[in-house]
């Protein structure tokens, strides 16, 4: 994808490269502050500031969208960022998908480990 505007970066303190800001007290991402204020309202319910340039320290408000965990996992692939499948060959699918400190986890393995933890199951 050919973007008109260069990124525009924010440089702090960051969490697996989200850029965090200051407003009003509270610590925010900075591309989630940025997404709110080119839409003029907060992020919907179920919604996410999504990236059309895969940087995560971009703020550029014509490179933001607003969008589902699904929708930005299924345009990354779009643009070759192609990971389908878990570790274990399970498919990144809506319903199979969560997100945790800006990774996709899958929810069967999860699943899976939460048992062998409950039951003290060894993973070999």
């Amino acid at each position: 994808m050919i973007l008109e505007k260069p990124c525009k970066l924010v440089i702090s303190n960051h969490a697996g490269g989200y850029q965090f800001i200051w407003r009003d007290g509270k610590q925010l991402y900075a591309h989630r502050v940025a997404l709110e204020e080119k839409l003029g309202r907060p992020i919907g319910p179920g919604f996410e500031a999504c990236h059309k340039c895969d940087v995560r320290n971009c703020v550029e408000p014509e490179h933001l969208y607003e969008g589902t965990q699904f929708q930005n996992a299924m345009d990354r692939g779009e643009r070759g960022i192609k990971k389908t499948h878990c570790k274990n060959g399970h498919e990144f699918t809506e319903e199979n998908t969560y997100k945790y400190r800006g990774q996709r986890m899958c929810k069967t393995c999860h699943r899976v480990t939460e048992y062998k933890r409950r039951h003290a199951i060894s993973s070999s």
